[in-house]
């Protein structure tokens, strides 16, 4: 069996830092590791492998240094490793990176190719299904169980709002979830002494790649500049104080920030030009879920100048409540494909007919499993531009989709301008501003339909909605209440309670979602959920990097930890060294 794992080599997001002056991200100094979700597959393919016999092959795309994380890779159970280094690649995006890793599959043979879920510097979840879509064969996505067969694999995927089983013939691509597998650990060790002769090197020629396929000239997206994302936050930490003064200061604090600031949305004339937006709507248990109709409202707003847009709902029911809520968010029409396309193939299939055919503007989806999953194939069949996990859209001058997407953990922010059409994003969920719905007036509906049956490369086997789906509301909540380690089990029902009294919503962090307390759907942090509310209160939460690149965007930042040193006080708004039990238990009351 050739098992291969695609890794990348990532700055540590701890560390990076930026130079105000050349605009530029340095390097010099900051220690670079392999993505933590690429450690996961690695260790997956190194248990199939002792489960099944064969080759497990890591291969990576990068500079020179980059030998380093395949030695590692060797270190922790690969039996070779292909780095694919050229020069000429530099600058590729990630349709072009996806290009070269599924040349290099081609060319070595494999039966699984396995991916992490994404990685920690651009966070955009569409690599291992535009590597699959490349390839012709199945893609898996955010795998947390993998039960293997002869022939073909059952895979248990992470939903947002649940799981999905799938079952996959062999050869296919899965990527590694945070939860599939605890990763193999290494000792410090001299990664020079892997023996050279276990790390071969790969240039364009030796995968028959020509030099407008990679690179800045064979990438279909581009980025205009890089922008430092900087929040100055000054610390008032109150210490030690009684937990009723402590109520009555965090209750001022909330409403002194009576509205949560929106981001820009900017248009501009753009020569007058016609512009059709597309918007994929996604529906979960109560109808259209909310980053489809912040994303309608906003293309509504950029389509002020001249354009429309449309909603496209593939594979539900439209009812006429439906077509009203899209109406009122900014949908000029609607474009429906019933439960027959509900299968990923046939929604796949139905829109790249589509957009060949009547060449919309812009067409966005969600970032969530589903809609990075759908608008990494559409991209990769059309050789399309895609930019993942977008958090704003601009109309420049020149009458262009400007996408604008954070990377390193949020600590930049990239504007990304494609060279190709229809321009494809998607979009995270909570990162635009929040709908006012308007008055609806009628709305036309164009049924959509497929001439040709389409074959399913995989079949899903199930579905399920699990008791964190209510967690939807946390990407666009406008007060957070998150549970730390520090509340203690027994009092997660307190902290529901206060969220609900405040009229907002719970998160968590990584150790207490592990530890069971609430559903994954809550954790926020690096592998989490990135949020963005009017304010944030964490009750016994340390502060640890991880999380706190996840609340980072919150505007009003409050801690309310009983140890005075807990390293979330160095960056909070409000820190309040008290207990958090009492604290929660004076507002209650």
């Amino acid at each position: 069996m050739n098992i291969l794992v695609a890794i990348k080599q990532v700055p540590d997001a701890g560390d990076t830092r930026f130079d105000p002056d050349t605009r530029r991200l340095i390097r010099e100094g900051v220690p670079n590791i392999i993505n933590p979700y690429d450690r996961r597959a690695i260790s997956e393919a190194v248990r199939l492998r002792e489960e099944r016999g064969g080759e497990v092959i890591a291969l990576t795309m990068g500079p020179p240094q980059a030998r380093e994380a395949l030695a590692e890779a060797i270190v922790m159970g690969a039996d070779r490793a292909i780095h694919i280094e050229d020069r000429r690649m530099a600058g590729s995006d990630t349709l072009a990176t996806a290009i070269v890793l599924a040349a290099a599959a081609r060319k070595i043979g494999f039966d699984i190719v396995y991916c992490g879920e994404h990685s920690i510097d651009s966070e955009t979840g569409q690599l291992p299904f535009e590597v699959a879509e490349l390839l012709g064969i199945a893609c898996a996505g955010s795998a947390r169980k993998i039960e293997y067969g002869a022939s073909s694999v059952r895979v248990h995927c992470e939903t947002n709002d649940g799981m999905s089983v799938l079952e996959l013939t062999m050869p296919c691509v899965i990527s590694a979830g945070e939860r599939l597998i605890k990763p193999i650990k290494v000792k410090d060790t001299n990664f020079g002494e892997v023996p050279a002769a276990k790390i071969a090197r790969w240039g364009l020629e030796d995968l028959g790649l020509g030099d407008h396929e990679v690179g800045s000239s064979g990438s279909p997206t581009r980025v205009a500049e890089i922008r430092q994302e900087e929040i100055v936050r000054k610390p008032e930490v109150m210490t030690p104080v009684d937990s009723k003064a402590a109520a009555n200061k965090l209750m001022d604090v909330i409403h002194s920030q009576a509205t949560k600031p929106q981001p820009q949305v900017v248009a501009s004339s753009g020569g007058g030009m016609h512009r059709p937006f597309w918007v994929l709507v996604e529906f979960g248990q109560d109808g259209p879920r909310d980053v489809s109709l912040e994303m309608l409202a906003t293309c509504a707003h950029l389509a002020e100048s001249g354009g429309t847009v449309h909603a496209v709902a593939l594979g539900m029911p439209l009812t006429s409540e439906h077509m009203q809520m899209l109406a009122g968010c900014g949908a000029d029409s609607i474009y429906h494909a019933g439960s027959r396309f509900e299968h990923p193939d046939e929604m796949v299939a139905l829109l790249c007919g589509r957009i060949a055919e009547e060449k919309p503007f812009a067409v966005l989806f969600s970032a969530t499993s589903s809609g990075r999953a759908l608008a990494g194939r559409v991209a990769a069949q059309m050789r399309l531009g895609l930019t993942g996990d977008c958090i704003g859209l601009q109309i420049n001058q020149q009458g262009n989709l400007v996408q604008l997407k954070p990377a390193y953990g949020g600590n930049v922010t990239t504007p990304i301008l494609s060279r190709t059409f229809p321009q494809m994003a998607t979009i995270r969920p909570g990162a635009l501003p929040a709908f006012s719905p308007r008055t609806p007036g009628p709305v036309a509906v164009t049924p959509w339909s497929l001439d040709r049956d389409v074959p399913h490369r995989f079949e899903v086997l199930s579905r399920e909605i699990d008791a964190g789906a209510e967690a939807a509301h946390l990407d666009s909540a406008d007060l957070v209440v998150c549970i730390g380690a520090g509340l203690g089990e027994a009092n997660v029902p307190l902290a529901r309670q206060l969220a609900a009294r405040l009229g907002g919503s719970i998160a968590a962090t990584r150790r207490v979602v592990d530890a069971g307390w609430v559903p994954r759907q809550f954790q926020v942090g690096l592998t989490g959920k990135f949020i963005a509310p009017r304010v944030y209160v964490g009750l016994g939460v340390s502060g640890r990097a991880n999380h706190r690149i996840g609340i980072q965007k919150a505007h009003t930042l409050i801690a309310i930890n009983q140890d005075p040193n807990a390293e979330i006080f160095k960056h909070c708004d409000l820190g309040i060294v008290a207990d958090c039990v009492e604290v929660v238990r004076a507002l209650l009351s």
